[in-house]
């Protein structure tokens, strides 16, 4: 059974990336330019920590898993849905809406998805639709 992953673009990344340092450069200049260290230089470095942890994740872990059997998005609240259920894929606003038997619907966010790999899932999603996807 192989897997098939859908990886962020590199623009999308890089912007997590920056978040990170964003928040990592406000912790530091609070620590060296101001004598009274309140708790809002803490949060600073908790959102750099949280930005670094997400860049990780999104570089290891990637945006799609497709397999035969079911299509996953990978992060915080990941949804999951077997191949079976699709009955639709609706193109809207730059996002494909995979419509389900049971009303859950998968939206894709097609705008941080690597161009090499949305032409893959255009190609994976071609068997639900008789006509070609215009993404």
């Amino acid at each position: 059974m192989s897997e098939t992953k859908i990886a962020y673009t590199r623009k999308f990344l890089r912007v997590i990336l920056l978040q990170g340092l964003v928040w990592f450069l406000f912790f530091v200049a609070n620590l060296f330019f101001t004598e009274q260290k309140d708790w809002i230089a803490y949060a600073w470095l908790a959102l750099s920590l949280w930005y670094f942890g997400n860049y990780w994740y999104c570089t290891t872990q990637k945006y799609l898993v497709l397999t035969e059997n079911y299509i996953r998005t990978n992060g915080l609240f990941g949804r999951r849905i077997a191949w079976d259920e699709v009955v639709r894929i609706k193109y809207f606003a730059g996002d494909l809406i995979l419509k389900t038997t049971g009303g859950k619907d998968l939206i894709i966010n097609t705008q941080i998805i690597d161009p090499g790999s949305l032409d893959l899932l255009k190609e994976k999603l071609q068997r639900f639709e008789p006509k070609p996807l215009t993404v």
